[in-house]
């Protein structure tokens, strides 16, 4: 094999593991985190009455095109004073990138979207307000009543909530990978071959004489 085809051959097998790895972790870094993970990375810190914890936490993710949405439902027997079961839905949705894109809370049965939601780290912060269970993205600390209010976790179940929302359609996303993101990671790649040719190049041409 002459000099041509070995260069040829060296550019050719540094773009295909170049660009192998700048696609998989451009685009869908998420991929290979599982279900679990992601519940437990970003659960909420959660603050009720101490009088009225919830009773259950069911928890279901979804996965759309790199991007994932952490449904957790949260369960009382009762709203207000009405004997009845309430579900509040706690939707996290998170980037490909693993940095939180947006928090859906559903107040009276309308969804309410926060794009910087107030968080510890991945976790948003979640405050159950009064008996019907509203939440809001907040610390209790300023309520006139925040010496009722404790920090609560309990134990959650991986299954099918309560009700069939569709979360996509609360919260829409770009098309992804979107065409930016595979121009940029062809580019890099190319550029990065190019380098690693020219160096096998010289140390072929020059230094292996």
């Amino acid at each position: 094999m002459d000099l041509r085809s070995e260069v040829l051959t060296v550019f050719l097998i540094s773009l295909s593991l170049s660009l192998v790895f700048m696609i998989s972790y451009s685009v869908y870094p998420l991929a290979v985190v599982s279900d679990i993970q992601l519940i437990e990375k970003y659960l909420p810190v959660t603050y009720v009455l101490k009088s009225d914890p919830p009773l259950k936490l069911i928890v279901k993710v979804d996965r759309k095109q790199g991007f994932a949405c952490i449904q957790y439902w949260y369960y009382w027997n009762h709203d207000g004073f009405e004997l009845r079961d309430d579900y509040e839905p706690i939707f996290v949705y998170v980037k490909p990138s693993g940095e939180i894109h947006a928090l859906a809370l559903r107040i009276h049965y309308n969804w309410r979207v926060k794009f910087e939601p107030i968080a510890e780290d991945t976790h948003v912060i979640i405050t159950f307000i009064n008996l019907w269970h509203t939440p809001v993205n907040n610390y209790p600390f300023d309520l006139p009543n925040a010496s009722l209010f404790i920090k609560y976790s309990l134990p959650y179940e991986v299954t099918n909530p309560p009700e069939d929302v569709n979360p996509w359609n609360i919260v829409t996303i770009e098309g992804y990978p979107s065409l930016k993101v595979l121009v940029k990671a062809v580019l890099i790649s190319l550029a990065s071959s190019s380098v690693v040719t020219c160096i096998y190049y010289i140390i072929r041409k020059y230094l292996l004489k």
